[in-house]
């Protein structure tokens, strides 16, 4: 589905004005192909339908441009805080100063661009809103140990939202908005060695695809992961209730340690996909949904699975599949409601199997 919107007459004025220079700091998404291609007053802009940031900011004027023209800019160039500006990112940022804020700001991102935390420093985020109206952007990047924390935040349309490389970076969340993006939050250890993650205040966390991705994914309508990790080890959720909503996967883990608490996975074809992955899980409760018309709830793969206090409901296949050689299924305390297949896919090859079932 998209919507369409129609320029009045005072738009070709205006792009003229941009393009002579008077009006620096405006830009719209009107201008839709480059100002070099000017739409008319009879053009129609296509912007992606459904709920997203883009369709609600179909004209974006900006207070500020960083990286005019594409060029890359460094933070230690710009105020320390930024707060309550419509900022235009045009080019790569780079977080090279200890700290750098941005409060309550709305920052559109040009294609393919992203914001790079370099080694050590600090980006902090708060009532933030990031998103794209053309095509996908990169997304935060954050390198070796450097810092990021968000509360009440919005990240949108990118590739990867927040992605971790070389050591592992702190990263501190409540109540931020992941939505539309193709991998939420990505930490991979391309060496396979278990290495800790560094994710606190994980609250109130939300992950969710509410409406077709921006190109070159525009044929999705879900996305890809929401949290995808490799190699590493730690706590995801902590505190209050996070949520999956809409996701391929909503958590993906290969070669990893981890524990999942506080976590509601809806309308996901995957809740919990593990493979080769020790995997502590636990739920609500029988009152509360951990898993709701997802295809799979869970799916453990030569893995070792705990799992209790989940609530199963709608399952379209199975609550909870295993496969391949895993060394120890514990299933502790569940309940399930309209579901087709509790526990599926054992096999004869496991090293060894150990289920304990005590449904309510």
């Amino acid at each position: 589905m998209k919507n369409t919107f129609r320029f009045n007459l005072l738009v070709p004025p205006l792009c003229l004005l941009f393009l002579f220079g008077l009006l620096p700091n405006i830009y719209s998404q009107s201008f839709c192909d480059s100002l070099y291609n000017t739409p008319t007053v009879t053009d129609t802009v296509i912007i992606p339908g459904g709920e997203s940031l883009c369709n609600e900011n179909p004209f974006f004027f900006a207070d500020r441009v960083i990286g005019w023209g594409g060029a890359t800019v460094y933070s230690s160039s710009l105020p320390a805080s930024i707060s309550g500006e419509k900022i235009l990112l045009q080019g790569d940022l780079i977080i090279d100063s200890w700290l750098f804020n941005l409060i309550d700001c709305s920052i559109l991102v040009s294609p393919n661009k992203k914001i790079i935390v370099q080694d050590g420093n600090w980006l902090e985020i708060y009532k933030s809103r990031f998103f794209a109206c053309d095509e996908m952007w990169q997304g935060i990047q954050l390198f070796n140990s450097s810092t990021l924390t968000m509360e009440d935040a919005h990240i949108e349309d990118a590739l990867v939202a927040v992605q971790e490389f070389g050591s592992p970076s702190f990263i501190w969340l409540h109540g931020a908005f992941f939505n539309r993006n193709l991998i939420g939050l990505k930490a991979v250890e391309k060496f396979q060695q278990s290495q800790g993650l560094e994710w606190y205040g994980f609250a109130d966390v939300k992950f969710d695809c509410t409406s077709n991705l921006n190109p070159p994914y525009e044929t999705r309508n879900q996305s890809l992961a929401g949290i995808e990790i490799k190699g590493r080890a730690g706590t995801i959720g902590q505190g209050s209730t996070n949520e999956f909503i809409n996701q391929e996967n909503g958590i993906s883990a290969f070669l990893s340690y981890i524990d999942v608490e506080f976590c509601k996975f809806d309308n996901c074809e995957i809740g919990i996909d593990i493979v080769q992955t020790i995997l502590k899980q636990k739920g609500f409760g029988k009152f509360i949904t951990s898993f709701n018309e997802c295809e799979t709830g869970i799916f453990s793969r030569s893995s070792s699975l705990n799992t209790s206090l989940n609530h199963f409901l709608n399952i379209g296949d199975t609550d909870i599949r295993a496969e391949g050689d895993n060394s120890e299924l514990n299933v502790l305390n569940n309940s399930f409601e309209n579901t087709i297949e509790r526990i599926g896919g054992f096999s004869s090859h496991y090293k060894s199997f150990d289920i304990l079932f005590l449904p309510y």
